[in-house]
């Protein structure tokens, strides 16, 4: 085995790892995620939002640790748009109710 082919396999490896640890991460956010797509969802600012988009993120601060983002339009508290539209990312941990 020269140095380039064992470069090369040790890059291959890494990546592949990545690519597991970062399956397992989302498959577990999803798993835990109590909202779908249509719910209206506000959080500790004020924002409201019909769930479009669902994401997978980081939590600041935890090395491990992920969670859901939901994207969104902007809703006013009645739950019509705002007209001149706008989109909201709410995360899960900042949703009313979020422990």
């Amino acid at each position: 085995m020269t140095a380039k082919e064992y470069g090369d396999f040790l890059a291959n490896a890494r990546n592949a790892h990545k690519k597991i640890i970062n399956n397992i991460r989302r498959q577990y956010a999803l798993s835990n995620n109590p909202y779908g797509i249509g719910d209206v969802i506000s959080d500790r600012h004020g924002q409201v939002t019909r769930i479009e988009k669902i994401h997978v993120i980081p939590i600041f601060g935890e090395e491990d640790g992920v969670q859901c983002a939901y994207t969104g339009p902007k809703l006013k508290k009645d739950g019509t748009p705002y007209k001149r539209g706008g989109v909201v990312t709410i995360n899960q941990n900042n949703i009313n109710g979020a422990e």
